[in-house]
């Protein structure tokens, strides 16, 4: 009994982990900066650079800063967060910060 009500109580807590991502364009690249909604680090998370036609154009990780920057493609791309199952988070070219 004790260990079913322990999981009720905790399951909602592992729902509060959710992936967030910004990016802002600074001169010919952007910056992005990752992380988790309970303050958690983004290091070493995947990040890739697709374009529409989900062709990679960039990949690589969160730096242990939670950063991962990129020299700014041409035409349309989105940024995919990849922090597992139920982490991921993709972000389009028209909503970087200019």
């Amino acid at each position: 009994m004790k260990k079913w009500l322990c999981l009720f109580i905790l399951s909602p807590l592992a729902y509060a982990h959710s992936p967030q991502l910004s990016c802002k364009i600074e001169a010919e690249n952007v910056l992005c900066t990752g992380g988790f909604s309970d303050g958690s680090s983004a290091f070493g998370v995947e990040v890739k650079v697709l374009d529409y036609g989900d062709k990679v154009l960039h990949e690589g990780r969160f730096d242990k800063d939670s950063r991962f920057s990129f020299a700014k493609p041409e035409g349309e791309y989105y940024v995919r967060f990849d922090g597992g199952s139920g982490h991921q988070l993709e972000l389009d070219y028209q909503d970087i910060e200019e």
